[in-house]
């Protein structure tokens, strides 16, 4: 069980913490970047591990114990071994980065060791956070053979992830700089932190370098497990004045560190941590947060090269830790570009435990509207500040230009509105809408961008009930600030004391305000992280499949803003208020002295709010609407027919719910009436009337794997890829034959439409009257990172049958201006199958952006669709399924066995593909340089060839040139472009489908021969190519032992054969495995019945058996010689430690498994440079390996391996035709002696054959995931404490 790491309040797993605080005064670095433990509370920040050992006395004289860790992983974690006397200074390091394994020195009977394990490295991007360490027992009695893995134990940590904390959490001490004119700003910081019974910390001026922005360097978090909790700061990248600050002075004894590096040339504002908060505990639909979610701030869209998001490296890094989903948010209209600009947290005693605080130009207009309206228009803004113009209240009213801005902004504040209710599940009445205006100014690249107009009061300090806002000098009425005293009114029946701080000058005019120029730490969560269930927390992978979280649920958006609406025939304006938000829907308010006009999106809902308006006698009210809209009424539907009609009592219900059934031919063509009723009146008191505008724009794929395209029911659904049958999402396939684009006029690339046929369809559709669709435009794109993962074709408009490339690597983005409506079907390909760096996931989005008529106003986001595909993964076929084509290699000394390969193969009817050897390739071992596979979605399934890393020279091989029509070709190459013997396809191979543990692998498991421990001569898979087989996620690969054999190479030992049953319980294959027992069982029956003289290799010319290193010898002399014997009894142990893997793994008993009879011998390397020879021994078959086979259904073509003739027949053959026969299989033993045993391998690895692909669709399987293979029982554990 501790082999495995689950989640959730019955899950179990050992935790790690990154020693990242700093005991050592001296040190300037975290803990774990030193080897010595400083002293014993250093160890409270280490996880407790035990080896305990009961064995014989003596027992460890002949045997060893290694402690170890794997390469990948030993760079992230460091070990410690206790000694007796426990000084600190006796602590010294057994595993890290500069040592992954350990020999203990133990002595018999029972004994116990004690370790410390500190983690190095939080979770992040490639590593999801889980590190394991395994223990080997090995037998050492026989120094002539090597050393034999008897047993193994293993335990998996997982390093505890970073957790923010929001301001609703208790404060515990509180961050501020010093600098020349903020004197009075800090004492007043100072005051608070005293009400709130808060420590406070103040950087001096010459430590910070006037770098006041305290929130924007660093972000409180903590790291916890069930002994101790750790606060930890995060350091932003942005490396100003502030850059040691949280280094220098904030980390120490009991608090951590952790920062990310990034490239100066790639810092933005955006990667400030003003631009990074954290929701309160939120509960979204049947999902839970509780410990709420991270909110960050990005570009909505890339609207040009100026856009900026968080950079990628820190995105990764918060989305790793997995226990706080982060959600993104619009801000980079905003000049500075942070959340914390237009919204905040506050405790409350009520409904969720507290309230989102959102800036709202809207709020601020009405409530001077309502100052103006009441006689005191000419109250003034900014009284008492030096160098900044006093306005008055009728001033700001009538400034169209500063309106203007503020619709802007309120705009993108409603963007985000929706997208937080949405995302943590809250209502209107969870949100407070504080009056804040704001205006354009130039940022540092002179693009206009929106900045506070006054200081921006939600961007206060929280301290528990005490809020520190910024004053905003609001216009004087009766001698008290109005903002300030609406500001009261809407927090402090809340519970909240609100204390306005003065940062005009030293804030404000920078852009920034009080939030920006503190930092708070706080109290960590009462729940524990690892009490998250899988369907609480974010799974890592990066991001979440319904990727871009940006989706306005509807489009509601005026067409220009001025204080009233006008009569039709006039310009249409509108006011800030005609739009609102409630319940997740656009809010249109209706009004009884003018019609209200507005725009919606097709398959949206909008809430119409038919109590704002009705006249106050009024007690029922009627609604009518036109045949293209749909209305919800109390849960009563009007179907859409112009005489539908309902009556309903006021107030209830507030809103009713429109949604339209097609786009609209001409503007405002539809309506909705509501008539408003007095009592015992059959004539309407007043009337409200809508128009409406329907436009459609939207994404669609082929999300049902129907192999149609058509518009979800559910327009949030096609964001999620979703496995399993009930599943959803469309699928990408990789073009295995790479397409050499096309350029035509003007260099435009693309292609012809003969080579789209495999390429998935993806449909751009905008409906709409031509006169609404000229205000707008359309950007079609996905990530930078997405986009060098695929290819998007597009129709060109002159040029038949070509298509142009609009989305693709470097260009992640394509603008259009439709003039009228559309549809058009693009083509989509990929480039990269699932990686270790790449998910599989790609998102498309389409959004809809509104052109401003002013110059001076930035373009609008209104709508976003967004479609997700994945990316079909490779699947490898085992030798089970049936075969399709018969690959060999021709050369002068093979004609022999390729006649004998080609007989058999016409046998059952096989078509024979010819290759011819490349020397630099050594052509020869086709098994070895290439496994065939396939991928599929819903329109095709193409089939294609994985050309092995195998030699360090990836040039086109010429088996690219020999395949077959229809057959792709791709390569995969290491990382470092450095192999190991394997890295060859040769030792991979997948079992045919299985069920093991309750769990269906459907399309098999990829199994992989690997060293099981590390040693100075253990070879394993190259970590690119195993992370490349562990991403496909659909034939979880099971690691084999392999590395005791000369090429490491699964397939030298075991093979899987079809088999017919009818029995239930029995499996419709075999699996084969080599047995030195078997053999020595046959032989010493075959001495018995007096054949002891009978002579292996017989048939075999004594030149050959030179050639070989091998001597013709009688059974009597194979069983007297006991080196041989040794040698296999040591086989036959490592052969054993794979039995008892495999049939844990894939759910085998001992009758799926046949044992045939084979011999090995060791000898060193042989196909090294002798400078690089050992001194360890490996396996290599004694008689051609039997089990090196071809599988052509029921037809097997077995190495023939010249063993004894009994009567004039090969007893080897005898019995493996005794074993084989009886279940339908016929077996043909081909002579391959001379042209391959004398290179290290039979003709398995000669030929490939190309398979039919399993009936079962990948996507319909629940996502398998990878599994730990090593498990074992016994008397020495590896127990963490």
């Amino acid at each position: 069980m501790k082999r495995t790491w689950t989640w959730g309040p019955s899950g179990q797993g050992p935790i790690l913490l990154v020693n990242c605080d700093k005991d050592d005064p001296k040190s300037s670095a975290p803990d774990f970047e030193d080897e010595q433990v400083f002293d014993p509370k250093d160890l409270q920040d280490m996880a407790l591990m035990s080896v305990s050992t009961k064995a014989p006395k003596g027992f460890f004289r002949q045997h060893q114990l290694l402690l170890h860790v794997a390469k990948a992983e030993m760079e992230r974690v460091r070990v410690f071994q206790a000694t007796q006397d426990g000084r600190p200074s006796r602590y010294k390091v057994v595993l890290g980065p500069e040592k992954n394994s350990h020999c203990l020195k133990l002595p018999g009977d029972q004994h116990c060791v004690d370790f410390y394990v500190e983690g190095r490295a939080f979770p992040d991007a490639g590593f999801p956070g889980l590190v394991s360490l395994g223990i080997s027992l090995l037998d050492t009695s026989k120094p002539e053979l090597p050393d034999t893995l008897l047993f193994q134990d293993s335990v998996v940590f997982r390093v505890a992830p970073w957790i923010m904390t929001p301001n609703t959490q208790a404060p515990q001490e509180v961050y501020m700089c010093r600098i020349s004119d903020n004197e009075g700003f800090l004492k007043s910081v100072a005051a608070l932190a005293k009400k709130a019974k808060c420590k406070l910390t103040v950087s001096p001026q010459e430590e910070n370098m006037d770098d006041q922005w305290m929130q924007d360097e660093m972000e409180f978090g903590y790291i916890q497990a069930p002994h101790k909790t750790l606060p930890v700061v995060f350091d932003s990248p942005r490396d100003r004045g502030l850059k040691d600050f949280p280094m220098k002075r904030v980390m120490g004894p009991n608090l951590g560190y952790v920062t990310r590096e990034l490239a100066s040339d790639d810092i933005t504002g955006l990667d400030s941590f003003g631009n990074l908060e954290v929701s309160p505990p939120v509960v979204v639909g049947e999902k839970q947060y509780p410990l709420g979610r991270i909110l960050i701030g990005n570009s909505s869209y890339p609207s040009s090269k100026d856009s900026r998001d968080m950079h990628a490296a820190l995105q990764d890094f918060l989305r790793a830790q997995q226990v706080q989903a982060p959600v993104e948010l619009y801000s980079d209209w905003l000049s500075v570009g942070h959340v914390d600009e237009f919204l905040s947290f506050v405790p409350a005693p009520d409904r969720k435990g507290f309230r989102l605080l959102l800036a709202s130009p809207r709020a601020c207009y009405r409530l001077f509207q309502k100052q103006q309206e009441e006689g005191h228009g000419e109250a003034l803004l900014f009284q008492g500040i030096k160098r900044r113009k006093q306005q008055s209240i009728k001033a700001i009213l009538s400034n169209k230009v500063l309106r203007e801005q503020n619709s802007y902004a309120q705009s993108c504040i409603d963007w985000n509105r929706g997208v937080l209710k949405r995302e943590l599940g809250l209502a209107e009445e969870d949100i407070v809408d504080l009056p804040q205006l704001f205006k354009l100014s130039g940022n540092s690249k002179a693009k206009l961008k929106v900045v506070a107009f006054f200081p921006n009061m939600v961007n206060m300090l929280v301290l528990g009930k005490h809020l520190g806002i910024p004053k905003p000098f609001g216009p004087l009425i009766n001698g008290r600030c109005c903002l300030e005293e609406k500001v009261r009114s809407l927090l402090e029946p809340l519970g909240l004391h609100c204390v306005f701080i003065d940062d005009f000058a030293p804030y404000h005019m920078l852009h920034g305000e009080v939030h920006c120029g503190t930092n708070v730490r706080r109290q960590p969560f009462s729940f524990k992280w690892i009490g998250l269930g899988t369907s609480n927390r974010q799974l890592q992978g990066s991001k979440q499949t319904s990727a871009p979280t940006y989706h306005s649920p509807a489009l509601c958006k005026t067409q220009s803003f001025s204080p009233s609406w006008t009569r039709k025939d006039e310009s249409k304006a509108g006011t800030l208020d005609s739009v609102d938000y409630s319940s997740g829907l656009n809010l249109i308010r209706l009004s009884t002295d003018k019609p209200v006009y507005t725009i919606c999106v097709l398959g949206l809902e909008i809430s119409l709010d038919v109590n704002g308006c009705a006249p106050q006698k009024c007690s029922t009210f009627t609604i009518r609407g036109s045949p293209r809209v749909l209305m919800d009424v109390s849960g009563a539907i009007l179907t859409g027919k112009e005489d539908a009609v309902v009556s309903q009592p006021l107030p209830s219900p507030t809103h009713v719910q429109l949604r339209m059934l097609s786009a609209s031919l001409s503007e405002d063509e539809d309506k909705v009436l509501v008539s408003y009723f007095c009592p015992n009146d059959d004539a309407p008191a007043a009337t409200a009337l809508l128009y409406l505008t329907c436009i459609e724009v939207s994404l669609e794929a082929d999300i049902y794997r129907e192999g149609q395209l058509e518009m979800p029911s559910d327009k949030l659904a096609k964001k999620k890829w979703v496995w399993g049958p009930s599943g959803w999402g469309a699928i990408l396939l990789v073009n295995a034959n790479p397409i050499h684009l096309s350029q035509v006029t003007d260099g435009v690339q693309g292609i012809f439409s003969n080579e789209i046929q495999t390429l998935a369809q993806m449909t751009l559709t905008v409906q709409g009257p031509s006169s609404t669709l000229k205000n707008y435009k359309l950007v079609l794109h996905t990530s930078e990172e997405e986009a060098k993962r695929i290819r998007v074709y597009w129709p060109h408009e002159t040029i038949q049958s070509f298509y142009n490339l609009v989305l693709g690597p470097g260009q992640h983005s394509h603008t259009l201006w439709p003039q009228k409506s559309l549809e058009k079907i693009l083509y989509v390909e990929a480039i990269d199958f699932p990686s270790s760096n790449f998910s599989g996931l790609v998102s498309f989005s389409l959004s809809l952006v509104e052109e401003p008529q002013d110059s001076v106003i930035l373009e609008t986001p209104i709508h976003k669709d967004t479609v997700a595909f994945r990316v079909a993964p490779c699947i490898f076929m085992p030798s089970t399924q049936m075969p399709l084509e018969v690959y060999l290699c021709r050369e002068l000394q093979l004609q022999g066995f390729v006649n004998s390969v080609t007989e058999l193969s016409e046998m059952m009817s096989i078509p024979v593909a010819s290759v011819y050897e490349d020397p630099n390739r050594l052509g020869r071992w086709l098994q070895e340089e290439m496994a065939f596979c396939y991928s599929q979605a819903p329109q095709t399934t193409i089939s294609f060839v994985i050309d092995s890393p195998r030699t360090t020279k990836l040039e086109d091989f010429p088996m690219k040139y020999s395949l077959s029509p229809g057959v792709g070709y791709i390569t995969h190459s290491t990382e470092d472009h450095r192999v190991a013997s394997l890295d060859s396809v040769g030792n991979m191979m997948v079992s045919p489908p299985v069920k093991a543990h309750g769990k269906e692998y459907p399309l098999g498991r990829i199994l992989i021969g690997s060293s099981f421990y590390p040693s100075a001569t253990s070879r394993t898979m190259s970590k690119s190519l195993r992370g490349f087989l562990d991403a496909q996620q659909v034939q979880a690969p099971l690691e084999l032992f392999s590395d005791w054999l000369m090429t490491g190479h699964v397939q030298e030992f075991m093979c899987f054969v079809p088999v017919e049953n009818d029995k239930e319980d029995t499996k419709d294959f075999r699996l084969l495995l080599a047995s030195p027992s078997a053999c020595y069982e046959l032989f010493k029956k075959k001495q018995q019945n007096g054949y002891g003289n009978a002579t292996l290799f017989e048939e075999v010319r004594t030149d050959q058996l030179t050639s070989n290193g091998r001597e013709a010898k009688t059974i009597n002399q194979l069983l007297a010689d006991e080196n041989l014997r040794k040698q296999n009894d040591y086989v036959e142990k490592c052969i054993h430690v794979n039995r008892r893997l495999l049939k844990r793994e894939l759910g085998l008993s001992e009758r799926d498994i046949i044992d045939i009879p084979q011999l090995f011998y060791l000898e060193k390397l042989t196909n090294v440079p002798s400078d690089q020879q050992t001194a360890k021994l490996f396996a290599k078959p004694y008689f051609p390996n039997l089990l090196q086979m071809i599988v052509m259904g029921k037809m097997l073509g077995i190495p023939k391996p010249f063993g004894p003739q009994i009567k004039g027949t090969c007893c080897l053959e005898e019995k493996v035709c005794h074993l084989l026969e009886p279940l339908g299989l016929q077996c043909s033993f081909i002579d391959d002696f001379d042209c391959y045993l004398t290179e290290i391998g039979d003709f398995c690895a000669c030929a490939n054959i190309r398979r039919a692909p399993f009936a079962f669709k990948s996507s319909e399987m629940a996502n398998a995931t990878n599994m730990n293979p090593l498990e074992g029982k016994g008397k020495i554990k590896l127990q963490p404490l």
